[in-house]
């Protein structure tokens, strides 16, 4: 395990890892997060307001592209 930035990177074998994000939670489904980066702080964030786009249902994909992530994900297997 190592710390990166705001994550935790916890690496398994063959290559394979997950991130993990540690975080408080607030109020009004705000939470605090670590960011080690320059010296160290915390930022508060909205994860609503860090969702990935591709999700939305007007992304130029038009909806595949989750699809595609799973299909990718699979060979990859």
């Amino acid at each position: 395990m190592r710390g990166d930035g705001q994550v935790v990177v916890v690496d398994f074998a063959q290559d394979h890892g997950v991130e993990v994000l540690p975080a408080l939670e607030l109020t009004k489904g705000r939470y605090w997060i670590c960011d080690t980066n320059n010296g160290g702080r915390y930022k508060e964030i909205l994860p609503s307001q860090r969702s990935m786009p591709c999700s939305s249902p007007t992304w130029p994909t038009q909806g595949v592209t989750r699809e595609l992530v799973r299909m990718a994900k699979r060979w990859q297997s």
